[in-house]
């Protein structure tokens, strides 16, 4: 168990959530690509005993850390890399503004 986890779950169970984790990394930017899923997987992670030195680990802090925007002497966290949502909110803009036909009608 991860240090400061409670949770407690046969090795089934654990070995299925590990699974399934490390399939969804595959060709991700974190699972989600927002914050909420990313700070969860790294919760998860620990959770099922993976070690902070491990390479699922380390995937998962890293794509935490690639939300950080370091400005001067301050950092920011993004809730998401602007492509992911900017790029869904401009598909959208063809479908709700199609011109009107022709003839007015």
């Amino acid at each position: 168990m991860g240090a400061g986890c409670s949770l407690r779950c046969d090795a089934g169970p654990s070995a299925v959530a590990a699974t399934w984790l490390r399939e969804h990394f595959r060709d991700s930017d974190g699972v989600g690509a927002i914050f909420p899923p990313m700070i969860y997987t790294v919760i998860s992670l620990k959770c099922l005993g993976v070690g902070d030195d491990a390479p699922e680990m380390q995937w998962a802090l890293k794509q935490l850390d690639d939300l950080m925007l370091e400005e001067d002497d301050t950092i920011r966290l993004q809730p998401c890399f602007s492509p992911v949502w900017d790029t869904a909110l401009v598909a959208q803009r063809p479908v709700r503004c199609r011109p009107a036909p022709a003839g007015g009608a």
